[in-house]
């Protein structure tokens, strides 16, 4: 829907977003400023390496709501290329349902300290958490302090789990070290939620917007490799400015963006603050909106055990 251009110069300035070094991002330093608004198309599974998932026959609903691909796993084929894609960019019309409540998602790393998971539990504020992964120092990915820590307690209280990765590789061999470090990292470990590659630092700016897409997706298609659901983190300004997306359709949107209204663009999680409180945590967190039931999906497929 096309807007009056100073509407459009409003919401590029609620999209700007300062570049700092990785380490003092927003998604390393949740105090920061914006992150990323998150959509994500919504028809289901597509191809997957682990298994083919078999297209269901569609009927139109009267009621003209999205139709879905429901995956029946049969072991021995395989399907590849953006699982769990839904035509329906909010997933408020499951197979045969009613309209879905979004999933309260938090996302955490090191900067939370160490986290009492029992009160977040007890807050009933959350359906899931997004854990980070790697963080950047430097250009060089680590492991992040507390991920060993969040995992072993989310899973121990049930709580759904996904994760993300920051990413910084301009090159090749920086997308296979980056890798490398996260297959370590995953080994032995098993989720509810997607995968995330976190698409937001300056330095792949220095790529062109095509060239960036490719090595995402490139990323993207080695989480698939290892049966997790992979999904794209970026924020609004960056999905705009710098990274084809129409070159990453196939993958899930977790989009932030902190204008207070939810985004147009497709996206599969909104992250729509980093000032959230939680019981548990000090401090501000952020919180996103997941608009596709995530476990259920990853459950149906048989996604989420690391397998590398």
């Amino acid at each position: 829907v096309s807007r009056p251009e100073i509407d459009r110069i409003s919401l590029d300035f609620c999209h700007h977003k300062p570049f700092t070094d990785a380490i003092f991002r927003p998604k390393t330093h949740p105090e920061l400023l914006p992150k990323r608004p998150c959509s994500a198309p919504a028809f289901l599974p597509r191809k997957h390496p682990l298994a083919k998932c078999r297209t269901a026959k569609i009927r139109k609903k009267k009621d003209h709501t999205s139709a879905f691909r429901i995956p029946a796993v049969q072991s021995g084929q395989q399907q590849k290329g953006g699982l769990f894609h839904d035509t329906n960019t909010r997933f408020d019309s499951p197979p045969g349902g009613h309209p879905m409540t979004p999933l309260r998602v938090l996302d955490v790393s090191r900067w939370q300290g160490c986290i009492d998971w029992d009160a977040v539990q007890r807050s009933g504020a959350i359906d899931g958490v997004m854990l980070r992964v790697l963080g950047s120092r430097n250009g060089q990915p680590y492991p992040d302090l507390q991920f060993e820590r969040n995992h072993a307690a989310c899973t121990a209280r049930g709580i759904p789990g996904g994760g993300y990765y920051y990413t910084c590789a301009v090159t090749s061999r920086q997308t296979e070290a980056e890798l490398n470090a996260l297959r370590a990292a995953l080994r032995g470990k098993t989720f509810q939620l997607p995968l995330a590659i976190d698409v937001e630092d300056a330095r792949l700016r220095s790529l062109s917007p095509a060239a960036l897409a490719q090595r995402v997706a490139q990323a993207a298609a080695q989480l698939e490799t290892w049966n997790l659901y992979a999904m794209v983190y970026t924020y609004t300004n960056f999905a705009d400015t710098a990274l084809a997306m129409d070159a990453l359709t196939a993958y899930d949107l977790w989009l932030a963006d902190y204008c207070g209204k939810r985004p147009t663009r497709p996206h599969g999680m909104w992250q729509y603050t980093s000032t959230g409180h939680v019981a548990g945590i000090d401090g501000p967190v952020d919180l996103s909106r997941a608009y596709k039931d995530y476990p259920a999906l990853c459950r149906r497929a048989g996604l989420g055990r690391f397998s590398g």
